[in-house]
């Protein structure tokens, strides 16, 4: 029963989660970020007026995950092991924590 449970629980992480921020935050009136989380990658995607900004970082180059709380949204940093930090902002508390948990969950499986 236990292993069927972990299994689970690996399925769930490996499934691919998308997560798009709110429109009512700052950088994102007109084109929201969206993230998508898979057992490989984070995919972070970004529109302009012209152009498109899209970024794939493999979560095995994820060196630590944060987590910042404002009063409505929540901002997620992630630094990759070459040192680079990018900061996702404008996601609801429930979306950033599970972004945030997944990518800590991931990377325990990982390691």
């Amino acid at each position: 029963m236990a292993r069927s449970a972990n299994l689970l629980k690996v399925l769930y992480i490996i499934m691919p989660h998308v997560f798009t921020s709110s429109h009512l935050t700052k950088g994102n009136m007109v084109f929201p970020i969206t993230i998508m989380i898979d057992g490989s990658h984070l995919y972070y995607s970004k529109d302009f007026v012209i152009g498109r900004n899209r970024i794939a970082i493999p979560l095995a180059s994820i060196a630590s995950v944060g987590l910042v709380n404002k009063i409505l949204f929540s901002d997620l940093v992630v630094e990759t092991r070459g040192g680079r930090v990018l900061y996702f902002n404008g996601f609801t508390h429930s979306d950033a924590r599970r972004m945030y948990d997944l990518l800590r969950n991931i990377g325990r499986i990982n390691r």
